[in-house]
């Protein structure tokens, strides 16, 4: 199975907080894009800790100081929404 395969088997079976999650490939398949949304911080922890070395995740909102530090070093960037709908 795929690591992308394994993301998404992880999140349909053992996150329960993950409310969105996608994944897009280029047409080479040599970068990859995963939009996820999440109900709160404690649900992207959650999500981190089922993944394990899998990890491939986006967030909305401001995240809590531990998934802050879970991130430190990670590689994963945090975006703040401008405006929803």
């Amino acid at each position: 199975m795929s690591s992308s395969a394994s993301c998404l088997e992880s999140v349909r079976t053992k996150d329960t907080g993950t409310l969105a999650y996608e994944i897009y490939f280029d047409s080479d398949f040599t970068e990859c894009i995963v939009l996820e949304r999440d109900r709160d911080s404690a649900a992207l922890l959650e999500h981190f800790a089922n993944l394990g070395s899998l990890t491939h995740e986006m967030f909305e909102g401001n995240p809590s100081p531990e998934l802050v530090k879970a991130l430190d070093g990670s590689g994963v960037r945090s975006i703040t929404p401008y405006s929803s709908k």
